[in-house]
């Protein structure tokens, strides 16, 4: 199998690459502007609203133009991380 986490690999053409050889889920940490805005200020930075909305623009983009091809998944990553990790390890599991 294959985990793919972050920005990288996230475009169409990155999803018909590795659809060739694997079977492809995507699973999408759905996160609040304001979630991320309060964690990334715990590390000492700053959120800019246009790269997040341009991101989130870029990923809800990626799943409805490949829906017919991958599994789909989106945790609720507003939660604290305990739980967000068990619902992960669930979707592993099932993969």
């Amino acid at each position: 199998g294959i985990i793919i986490t972050g920005n990288y690999y996230c475009t169409n053409k990155d999803v018909d690459i590795l659809c060739r050889n694997n079977d492809v889920s995507i699973v999408y940490l759905n996160t609040s502007f304001e979630n991320n805005a309060k964690r990334i200020g715990q590390r000492g930075g700053s959120i800019n609203p246009n790269t997040y909305n341009s991101k989130l623009k870029a990923h809800t983009n990626l799943m409805r133009n490949n829906k017919h091809r991958v599994k789909i998944k989106i945790l609720d990553n507003n939660r604290g991380s305990k739980i967000v990790r068990k619902d992960f390890e669930k979707i592993l599991n099932e993969l």
